[in-house]
């Protein structure tokens, strides 16, 4: 009986924290700018402020892609020029929610959940 009683005030304590964190991104001025992104929401958001703060040390959005991974590696050698798969630098958490993101957006209407088993 203590295992039910424990997963439940786990599941109390992650959606409190939850809560805070949505509380705390619809709070702070560039949460808010970062939640103009289509798939952005206030996790995501509050995740990038966190790691980046207001992001003045990137020159442009391609620097701040290049730094989270999500570029493609380029080569070139001579007249020929190869691009590869995205990069996978930087903070692999951070890269992952806006991958998730991103494929939940895109998600086909197919395979969206639905109601009937």
């Amino acid at each position: 009986m203590d295992a039910p009683d424990g997963i439940i005030s786990a599941r109390v304590r992650s959606s409190d924290t939850e809560a805070r964190i949505k509380a705390e991104a619809r709070a702070d001025a560039v949460a808010q700018r970062l939640m103009t992104i289509p798939f952005v929401g206030p996790m995501i958001a509050h995740a990038t402020v966190a790691a980046i703060g207001e992001g003045q040390q990137f020159g442009s959005a391609r620097d701040y892609a290049a730094w989270l991974g999500l570029t493609r590696r380029t080569s070139a050698s001579g007249q020929t020029r190869r691009t590869r798969r995205i990069s996978k630098a930087g903070d692999q958490r951070l890269r992952r929610l806006y991958v998730l993101g991103r494929r939940w957006r895109w998600r086909p209407s197919w395979r969206a959940p639905s109601g009937r088993s």
